[in-house]
């Protein structure tokens, strides 16, 4: 998985190795319309605990731009959080168009399997 620092959009960007003329042949590539992310965690395990927030490793999608320069609208916008917090739970399946929602995956502060 990769692990950025900051609010991003996603898409599809030929690399060298694609050669120079990549993207002609790869059009329909060049905008990727859904991101899936499913979740494996091993929630059979007993003896391992449930995930917490303190874990941290939520996947955080904003609901507007202005959230992530700190611009809101209206007297709510320092009160509502103009995000959403999905929380890394084994066996769920998250779809969403990543060129067109601002997210990020927070950082992860418990040791992995």
């Amino acid at each position: 998985a990769l692990f950025l620092d900051r609010p991003h959009r996603d898409g599809y960007t030929p690399s060298l190795r694609d050669g120079p003329l990549a993207w002609l042949r790869f059009r329909s590539l060049s905008r990727r319309s859904v991101t899936a992310i499913l979740y494996l965690n091993d929630n059979t395990d007993e003896s391992a605990q449930p995930w917490s927030k303190a874990d941290g490793g939520c996947l955080r999608v904003y609901r507007d731009h202005g959230a992530i320069a700190g611009h809101g609208r209206g007297p709510k916008a320092l009160s509502e959080p103009h995000y959403v917090d999905i929380p890394p739970i084994g066996g769920r399946l998250v779809l969403f168009d990543s060129q067109a929602l601002l997210h990020e995956v927070r950082p992860t502060f418990r040791p992995r399997a």
